[in-house]
């Protein structure tokens, strides 16, 4: 994993620096950390609805589009709240990671990317986001509805 595993991190910059270049996102209560996900994940494991702890919901399809419901984009850590949320068209593809580190899904909205990692949520492949500072194990975690 890049530094502050489960950060979701801006993809509008080069590879190499994302992993020194994290957006921080959040606001919704997560709650807990979560497990990586240790399983080979294919394109065909991604198409469908993943619903989220947070509100937010993610439907992908073959093609590699997505479609976000209420993805935080923003978040204020003075007031531990998320400022923005996005929804709308966008577009998906699994990362292959860089050097050691675990793939991960890129997501691309129609502004920004964001790489999520792939957690194990209830026994099977999901998707975690950081809400704030990682540290603080405070998670989004998207599972397959």
């Amino acid at each position: 994993m890049f530094p502050g595993q489960g950060r979701i991190r801006s993809a509008a910059v080069p590879l190499a620096a994302a992993s020194a270049l994290l957006m921080l996102i959040g606001g919704c209560s997560g709650g807990g950390g979560y497990d990586s996900y240790s399983g080979k994940v294919q394109n065909t494991d991604i198409v469908g609805r993943w619903t989220s702890n947070c509100g937010a919901v993610l439907d992908a399809t073959a093609n590699g589009g997505m479609t976000f419901t209420s993805f935080p984009v923003s978040f204020d850590p003075s007031t531990n709240n998320t400022t923005g949320t996005y929804s709308g068209p966008g577009t998906w593809s699994i990362n292959g990671g860089v050097g050691d580190t675990d793939p991960q899904l890129q997501v691309e909205t129609a502004k920004e990317g964001y790489y999520l990692d792939f957690a194990t949520v209830d026994g099977k492949l999901g998707f975690a986001i950081a809400l704030g500072d990682p540290d603080d194990a405070d998670f989004c975690l998207f599972a397959q509805s």
